[in-house]
């Protein structure tokens, strides 16, 4: 019963790994946060929406003012990590279909596979919780959300996270449960063979007879001494016959 329960959760896991690696690869092409201002009769004026792959975009004339003065600088690494994170998306789902303990049979050919999903989390923790820290607030924006008055223009500033971060989310909830799993099925496979190796080797010496080398030579020169003296004796005794026949 433990066994079909700890299978099932298995499956359970791995198919909502699949499922977060694919809302983790869709969240790159949505906008992951939008910076909007409006005038005071309710017209936009500033409409900035950040792509991680594209950066920041706008629905307005970049040379129109205000919105040319609220342009947030670029970002560069998050480009260069999204395409790191898409191709160990494809690196996971991989190792998911084709090189699980389970398939393999080996730690080795699925340890590989395990640090790489371990990664794909790390990663996308990164654009949650670093990413934001490192660049959107450091740029005077407001995270997650947030609504001002920008008395100096009257304006009416409107900072939020959009689709792309909450696909984010979505994802990290996903991925969790089965990379424990794997990390966990690793480390008690490792633990397992390390106590098996301990064990045949501990029988081993248990069982192992220690062979008395210094014993036999002794032996063996004990033997050869008997026989040399029993040929000499032998030669004495048949050369004194002869002398008296």
């Amino acid at each position: 019963m433990g066994t079909n329960s700890e299978s099932s959760n298995a499956d359970f896991s791995k198919w909502m790994f699949l499922i977060g690696t694919a809302i983790l690869f869709v969240s790159f092409f949505f906008e992951w946060y939008r910076f909007q201002a409006y005038s005071a009769d309710g017209l936009l004026m500033v409409d900035w929406t950040l792509n991680l792959f594209i950066g920041w975009n706008t629905s307005i004339s970049k040379a129109d003012p205000p919105n040319e003065s609220y342009h947030p600088k670029s970002l560069q690494e998050g480009f260069i990590i999204s395409v790191i994170v898409i191709v160990l998306i494809f690196i996971c789902v991989y190792g998911v279909a084709f090189k699980t303990i389970e398939k393999t049979n080996s730690t080795r050919q699925s340890q590989p596979f395990a640090y790489c999903n371990l990664l794909l989390i790390i990663l996308n923790g990164y654009f949650l919780v670093i990413l934001p820290y490192q660049y959107v607030l450091s740029d005077d924006l407001y995270f997650p959300f947030l609504k001002i008055v920008d008395l100096e223009n009257n304006l009416k500033l409107n900072y939020t996270i959009s689709y792309g971060y909450g696909l984010q989310i979505l994802a990290f909830v996903a991925l969790f449960p089965h990379t424990v799993f794997t990390v966990q099925t690793l480390k008690r496979f490792d633990t397992d063979e390390e106590t098996l190796k301990a064990t045949i080797e501990k029988a081993i010496l248990k069982h192992q007879e220690v062979v008395p080398i210094d014993k036999y030579i002794v032996e063996e020169e004990i033997a050869i001494g008997a026989t040399q003296k029993n040929d000499l004796a032998t030669n004495i005794l048949y050369k004194f016959n002869k002398r008296r026949r």
